[in-house]
């Protein structure tokens, strides 16, 4: 089908937004708030249709989203699907992502695998994007912008649709983390993904602690430790995952010293 074959890592520019009416069934995006600060992290719901105005027909669509890199990490973004009306992941329905961390576009893509149309409304996938450590402004009035979208029939019909964005504030902490350098550490985890532990290797540019976190997609701490007081060099930890009883999935962590923060994507299998 045509999603799945013009969906390549060569071909990332960013073409119009096909518009359809109001009246059309909508693809939404919706944030899950309103507000959020340096190290947060932006739950974004791709929503199809409503109970009023459900889409009809549809086989396949891929739209690009343009996330401002100033303030937010699209290059450590992740697309989770969701069992909906438009199928079921890895039994009749694809789904892709692709990145283009200079530009901050986030190409996606969802395709049924089974030959037949579908029609209903519902929460098609969650994307989640970290927000930026530092932040070199106090605000940033924040909103992906959506385009080179296309949706189909199985038949390749365009199916129409209405599409439309949310909008957050992202602002820096109160807390003076924002003077933090992201950089000192040189984070490494191994493996990733991980079963039931990880191995940490980073580089103390002065003696200190290293102080560790991981949180879950919305935020929610999930485990925390500390290296003790180590010297200038390079150092390893080894964290127990199932100790904690971390359940599989998608979590960020953070690793924090007096003088350096550093952030990257764990995953949990």
């Amino acid at each position: 089908m045509a999603i799945s074959l013009n969906f390549s890592n060569s071909h990332l520019k960013t073409n119009p937004l096909d518009q359809g009416s109001p009246g059309d069934a909508h693809l939404r995006l919706t944030f899950n708030k309103d507000s959020l600060f340096a190290n947060d992290t932006l739950q974004v719901t791709i929503n199809l249709g409503t109970a009023s105005s459900p889409v009809k027909d549809i086989y396949g669509l891929r739209f690009s989203i343009t996330a401002d890199p100033q303030a937010l990490m699209p290059e450590k973004s992740y697309l989770r699907l969701n069992n909906s009306f438009f199928g079921n992941k890895g039994t009749n329905m694809l789904g892709m992502e692709n990145i283009d961390p200079s530009s901050g576009l986030i190409r996606i893509g969802l395709v049924r695998t089974d030959h037949q149309n579908v029609s209903g409304y519902g929460t098609l996938a969650t994307l989640y994007i970290p927000v930026q450590p530092v932040l070199q402004q106090k605000f940033y009035p924040t909103s992906l912008e959506i385009s080179d979208n296309k949706q189909i029939s199985y038949n390749e019909k365009p199916v129409p649709l209405y599409i439309s964005s949310d909008t957050v504030i992202v602002k820096k902490l109160g807390t003076g983390i924002n003077n933090i350098a992201t950089s000192g550490l040189n984070l490494s985890l191994f493996p990733n993904p991980a079963s039931n532990e990880i191995t940490l290797t980073y580089t103390l540019p002065k003696a200190g602690t290293v102080n560790f976190k991981i949180m879950d997609m919305e935020g929610k701490q999930v485990a925390m430790g500390n290296s003790g007081n180590q010297s200038v060099g390079q150092h390893q930890t080894i964290i127990n995952l199932a100790a904690y009883g971390i359940a599989p999935g998608i979590y960020i962590f953070e690793a924090k010293t007096t003088d350096s923060i550093e952030i990257q994507r764990l995953i949990k299998r």
